[in-house]
């Protein structure tokens, strides 16, 4: 099993956040006009956000990253779960699947992504610096030999 981890990263950093993300941003708008929003205030990222650094976001203000951190772990269970749903095959039960992945991303998963992309993205940067700075040397060496 080869893993391509640039169309991995481009998945989960940029192609769900945009699809699974604006599905959930629609939801989100649709939530803030039911009694649903004052327990999605309560009990999910917004609540989170405000006992950790001691932040208060509005529902409104907060729907664009919680609709991106959501396509975002959406991505990242994807990358697990789609070796599954190949063996299960499409139907109904590929569907249920997919559903509970999205209601875990939706209520846990996102507020966990909101700590574990800046961790992420240090340690991608810190291995780039490494290769880059290794892959430079080699080349200085080459072209002195």
């Amino acid at each position: 099993m080869k893993i391509n981890f640039k169309k991995m990263l481009l998945q989960r950093y940029v192609l769900y956040p945009i699809i699974v993300g604006s599905i959930t941003y629609l939801l989100l708008d649709f939530i803030s006009a039911t009694p649903m929003k004052d327990v999605m205030n309560q009990y999910s990222l917004y609540n989170t956000i405000d006992q950790m650094f001691g932040v208060r976001i509005s529902f409104e203000d907060g729907q664009i990253l919680y609709s991106y951190l959501v396509g975002f772990a959406f991505g990242t269970i994807s990358q697990v779960t789609k070796h599954i749903k190949k063996s299960i095959g499409i139907g109904f039960v590929s569907l249920v699947i997919t559903l509970i992945q999205y209601y875990m991303c939706f209520y846990l998963f996102s507020t966990i992504a909101f700590f574990v992309i800046p961790l992420e993205i240090t340690v991608l940067l810190f291995i780039i610096l490494i290769f880059g700075f290794a892959t430079f040397t080699k080349v200085r060496d080459v072209k002195k030999a």
